[in-house]
């Protein structure tokens, strides 16, 4: 809505008004520097990341059947059975969330990255994570080695529900 309510006309206008006013143009620029300066700040704040993390293929399956039930329902306007398959997509969400991120047994994991080991210990609930790096072979070969974090243990962490 940002873009389409307020930076498409305020540009529209400014592009119409730039010959004849040109005063009016330079105001509503900043008007637009102004919209980006929140926008910048509000970018920092990471309130909008969720990490859900990995779901089985029968809950995954569970989720689509739920969906499509809704979508359809929706479709035919039956709207006591849409809210209620609504409430159970939501439930089904908020389980399947909660027994990723508040598991009921602890686990030990060992992660190999090519270059060292890692370490994944997490707790039952409350669940807290630990890791332990073993910090990699020395390289004495001058070569650059690639680092394996982003292709193995950033997606390993993720697929596990740790932020």
């Amino acid at each position: 809505p940002y873009f389409n309510w307020i930076v498409m006309p305020i540009t529209f206008t400014s592009i119409a008004l730039f010959k004849i006013f040109p005063q009016i143009p330079q105001s509503l620029e900043t008007v637009l520097k102004f919209g980006e300066g929140i926008i910048s700040q509000l970018s920092h704040f990471q309130f909008g990341m969720i990490t859900f993390g990995k779901i089985n293929w029968w809950e995954c399956l569970l989720i689509l059947l739920l969906s499509a039930a809704v979508l359809i329902s929706v479709s035919e306007l039956k709207p006591k059975v849409s809210w209620k398959l609504i409430g159970t997509l939501s439930a089904s969400y908020m389980l399947f969330f909660c027994l990723i991120h508040f598991p009921l047994k602890g686990q030990v994991t060992f992660i190999d990255v090519g270059q060292g080991d890692s370490i994944l210990i997490t707790t039952p609930f409350p669940r807290k994570v630990y890791m332990i790096d073993t910090g990699g072979k020395l390289n004495f070969s001058g070569k650059k080695l690639t680092p394996q974090v982003n292709k193995i243990t950033i997606p390993f962490l993720k697929a596990q529900g740790i932020n």
